[in-house]
């Protein structure tokens, strides 16, 4: 060990012999004996044990990864040290996702912690790879000599779009503007668009406006139509069409123009069809119907002033029937049995 210039004998005092190694390295563990000549010779074995702090190899790991929903997600930490240290995975943003998110992702979390998962070793392999599965992923390798060493890979996940309608039918009156709404989920975005029946939307008229901005949910975008002084031709179908390299989507709904209820559909005055004779009538005679009409919401019938009570015969059975009508009007109706 004399040729090694990182060895040299530290003699602080008379009778010390010290070995002293600077820029150690993992090849200078070993056993190292300290002889002295004598008779007999005398001698003591000293054991070296190197350890070296937790390291990833950067070029031998992962870096950002972009997978189509389905596919393999593979993550590597090629890690280093002595003693061999142990490889723990966590997700970053989990714990802002909702419970039935983090259920979509086929991923086992630990139970000790809410954004650790419950796999280890220098791999972590997602199969059949969701949208739910897309985030900031982090490998912590620790041996315990010095500080762990971390590295993070963000997980983007690629899928075709898909549509949502708050609503599928809307009334809307002639001469008012309105707006129609859908939300789109797709990564990436590439092409959205508002047909109406069968036809792209032009907005360089100024009659269309046409909004994009982001939506509430991950890749999520609401797209708004807004129309100004509706005619004619402006009812009908609307189709919110949106489109990437992975396919396309389309969804429709019906915009209809509002009226107001015509003469012939407004409701009438309620009726009451009263028994021959009004109160009391005479058994086994027979007579005309009274009718009375009455413009009162509600009329009061006492329902026992109706029945003759002189005779078995031709007495008046009081019958209610209630039929639904428009503006709450209510139709009663006697009939004699």
């Amino acid at each position: 060990i004399t040729d090694d210039t990182r060895f040299i004998v530290d003699r602080p005092y008379t009778k010390d012999w010290n070995l002293k190694l600077s820029r150690v390295v993992h090849s200078d563990e070993g056993e190292y004996k300290c002889q002295i000549n004598t008779i007999p010779p005398r001698e003591k074995i000293v054991k070296l044990r190197v350890i070296v702090p937790a390291s990833i190899i950067d070029e031998q790991s992962t870096g950002d990864v972009v997978k189509r929903e389905g596919e393999t997600v593979v993550l590597v930490c090629n890690v280093t040290g002595i003693p061999a240290p142990d490889v723990t995975w966590y997700r970053k943003s989990i714990h802002t996702t909702s419970p039935s998110v983090r259920e979509k992702c086929p991923l086992p979390m630990s139970s000790d912690s809410s954004d650790k998962i419950g796999l280890t070793g220098e791999m972590l392999i997602i199969t059949n790879a969701s949208r739910y599965c897309e985030d900031t992923y982090e490998c912590v390798a620790d041996n315990g000599v010095a500080m762990p060493d971390s590295r993070i890979m963000n997980v983007k996940i690629e899928f075709a779009p898909e549509i949502h309608l708050p609503t599928k039918t809307m009334g809307q009156y002639k001469g008012r503007d309105t707006v129609i709404l859908c939300k789109i989920t797709a990564h990436p975005h590439r092409i959205n668009f508002w047909e109406l029946n069968g036809r792209e939307i032009q907005t360089r008229t100024g009659k269309y406006l046409v909004e994009v901005y982001d939506g509430t949910e991950p890749h999520e975008q609401v797209m708004s139509l807004s129309i100004k002084d509706l005619g004619p031709n402006d009812f009908g179908w609307y189709s919110c069409i949106a489109a990437n390299q992975f396919g396309k989507a389309a969804k429709d709904m019906k915009l209809y123009e509002y009226q107001e209820p015509n003469d012939e559909n407004r409701p009438t005055a309620p009726e009451i069809v009263l028994p021959p004779g009004g109160g009391g009538g005479n058994s086994g005679k027979s007579s005309s119907t009274s009718k009375t009409t009455t413009t009162t919401a509600y009329p009061e019938v006492q329902a026992g002033n109706l029945i003759n009570g002189g005779s078995n015969h031709g007495k008046y059975t009081s019958i209610l029937m209630v039929v639904l009508a428009v503006m709450s009007n209510i139709f009663f109706q006697w009939i004699r049995t």
